[in-house]
């Protein structure tokens, strides 16, 4: 939860639709997720693999991200030419 100076209180929501990810050499998301709320999967983290553990919040949204409006993150997908992003 969030405290706002007004002494308002906030509930955070968890992102389902954004997980934390497996790494692997040269690719960051290297195919496992790591969601942040309860999905059923049955995916486990092995010894020895690296994780990015990211949890996402949102306060007064709507719990999920919709593809709609400007784009703030792009990434360049494994293997694709020099100069290409994806949204």
């Amino acid at each position: 939860e969030v405290h706002k100076a007004d002494g308002k209180v906030l509930p955070v929501k968890a992102i389902q639709n954004l997980t934390g990810h497996s790494i692997a050499p040269y690719k960051i998301h290297a195919g496992k997720s790591l969601p942040s709320v309860s999905t059923g999967s049955r995916e486990r983290m092995r010894a020895g693999e690296l994780w990015a553990v990211e949890t996402f919040g949102s306060v007064g949204g709507i719990g999920y991200v919709q593809h709609r409006g400007k784009c703030s993150h792009f990434m360049r997908p494994s293997g694709s030419q020099p100069g290409y992003s994806q949204r």
